[in-house]
């Protein structure tokens, strides 16, 4: 017997089935759909509250204090390290996996990419070849 996340009732669940009825499955995700626009009118009616979260979260999770985000921001002239371009976005801050070492201030889209690599350098330098050859990649 499973009780349902959304009237309580108890039933007999069949898979990894989490509501007793469609009808439930429907309430949760309206209310998950009207709970996130609320957040996201929350964060836009309080874009001050939403920046010291995200200070807070780079302070605990990077250990960079919002000062030393500024400092980096400032002799980055507010432009991502790899492509030099600007964005309305914060920069996201790149570290070293390995070691936790803060290496600088990137995009969104350049931060992603490194991710998407692994900050492997052979994979990186392979794409870097593939790119220059026009997609043409031997051996």
């Amino acid at each position: 017997m499973r009780e349902c996340e959304v009237c309580g009732v108890q039933y007999v669940p069949t898979k990894a089935q989490k509501y007793c009825s469609k009808k439930c499955r429907g309430r949760s995700e309206r209310h998950r759909e009207s709970h996130k626009s609320a957040l996201r009118r929350f964060a836009e009616r309080n874009p001050e509250y939403n920046r010291v979260i995200v200070e807070r979260r780079r302070e605990k999770e990077l250990g960079v204090s919002a000062e030393e985000y500024a400092r980096r921001n400032r002799y980055q002239k507010g432009m991502c390290v790899i492509c030099g371009g600007k964005t309305k976005q914060q920069l996201a801050v790149d570290h070293n996996h390995k070691t936790g070492e803060v290496r600088g201030l990137l995009c969104g889209r350049c931060n992603a990419g490194l991710g998407l690599f692994q900050d492997d350098t052979n994979i990186l330098a392979k794409a870097e070849v593939y790119v220059r050859m026009g997609g043409v990649l031997c051996g």
